[in-house]
């Protein structure tokens, strides 16, 4: 996932006695999770569905075609501003997994890639769990899910290890269970401030996920011009709709909640809270105010996320 990863735990009665044996078996998990799903490594299962050809149903398994079915029924809801086919934009404005110097694509590049980018040209056949691509060069990108659905195969891990009260971090996305011995778990949500870390609000959680997408780390500038890691698809080109960052809250499935604050980001301030309010998501907005130079922000949030705030 080309991260870190950072686990909490209360020791309890029938909790692992060393940490150097959770840590082999969460190293394992994660390395599995890696082995299916990253566009990072070439001979992973989610490659391997890549590099197939068009028109050829892949068996793939239960957990991929169930992160994938879930992407595309997010997909769905939004009317493809959330789509997972987006990867063929997202490397060619250098963000996918070939690294080197970000150059701006053409027009005629953007064009050719949005030809192979389209939720609705992905078949499933769950009873098979077989997947076919109807497109030339589809490539299909699972990042804006597959990191949280990592904290939720973590997270299943510890209570089958007896571990009760805990936090499970992965590249910022979090899964609680429980309590401290002195009370809630405590997370900060950043503010969007590019080169600095500072703290926009504390949030007080128990047996929650949480999962934060925002442009102020993943980003390039080209005459001035910030380009974010999130792509428009319907441009083809970097969002720009002022999001800073969206934080969305799921009592059970980080996955979810991270897959939405990607949804939600896509959509922009307006749209986005309003898809919120609608699909009953905990979001809290943060947006650029127009003409401002990056250092200045609103913010918004759904009804109800204001009771989880700690006083700084």
């Amino acid at each position: 996932m080309g991260t870190t990863y950072h686990i909490s735990w209360v020791q309890g009665a029938h909790s692992p006695s060393t940490e150097s044996v959770l840590k082999r078996d969460v190293d394992a998990l994660l390395a599995r999770v890696n082995q299916s799903m990253s566009t990072y490594i070439p001979d992973s299962e989610l490659s391997r569905l890549n590099s197939a050809p068009a028109g050829t149903r892949i068996k793939v398994s239960k957990d991929l075609f169930m992160l994938l079915q879930h992407a595309l029924n997010i997909a769905q809801i939004t009317n493809g501003s959330f789509d997972p086919t987006i990867g063929p934009l997202v490397n060619l404005w250098g963000f996918g997994p070939k690294k080197g110097p970000r150059l701006m694509p053409t027009e005629a590049q953007i064009q050719k890639a949005k030809k192979s980018v389209g939720y609705q040209n992905i078949k499933l056949w769950p009873q098979s769990l077989e997947v076919l691509k109807e497109r030339q060069n589809m490539y299909v990108d699972l990042s804006a899910s597959a990191k949280g659905y990592g904290v939720d195969q973590v997270a299943e891990l510890l209570e089958e290890k007896g571990i009760s009260n805990f936090l499970v971090e992965i590249g910022g996305e979090m899964r609680v269970k429980g309590r401290k011995p002195d009370g809630a778990w405590l997370v900060a949500i950043e503010s969007p401030v590019a080169g600095e870390r500072s703290i926009q609000k504390v949030l007080k959680l128990s047996d929650s996920a949480i999962a934060t997408s925002g442009d102020y780390r993943n980003f390039f500038e080209d005459q001035g011009k910030r380009y974010s890691h999130t792509i428009d698809v319907a441009t083809g080109h970097p969002i720009q709709n002022l999001m800073a960052s969206v934080t969305v809250i799921d009592s059970k499935s980080c996955m979810n909640a991270d897959a939405w604050a990607t949804a939600i980001t896509a959509l922009g301030p307006e749209q986005g809270l309003a898809m919120a309010k609608k699909q009953g998501i905990m979001a809290y907005i943060i947006f650029y105010r127009p003409q401002a130079d990056y250092s200045r922000f609103d913010v918004q949030w759904t009804e109800g996320f204001e009771r989880l705030f700690e006083a700084l």
